[in-house]
């Protein structure tokens, strides 16, 4: 693939998942732009601590290692199956 052809299906939208999600993005954007004018114009502080902050992070991280591991788990146990029954496979040969 030449580099001219990389760029090409770089931004190529067709078959692309952008065109459904440009709309919310350029949408969430806006609103976030809105919001932050809004709060440097009326001089608006931060309403909570940044302990809450770090408290939510903790917990997303947790899911995330959970989800993980889950999978991993999923993932070892097809392994595992798959295995059988390639050597179920090789004993009737």
């Amino acid at each position: 693939m030449s580099r001219y052809e990389f760029w090409l299906e770089v931004f190529r939208l067709r078959g692309s998942a952008a065109p459904l999600i440009i709309g919310r993005v350029i949408g969430f954007t806006l609103f976030s732009q809105i919001v932050t004018l809004l709060m440097s114009y009326l001089e608006v502080t931060h309403l909570l601590a940044n302990s809450h902050y770090e408290y939510i992070g903790a917990v997303l991280a947790l899911l995330l290692v959970l989800r993980t591991n889950a999978g991993y788990d999923r993932w070892y146990e097809a392994r595992k199956v798959w295995g059988g029954i390639v050597n179920q496979s090789r004993n009737l040969g």
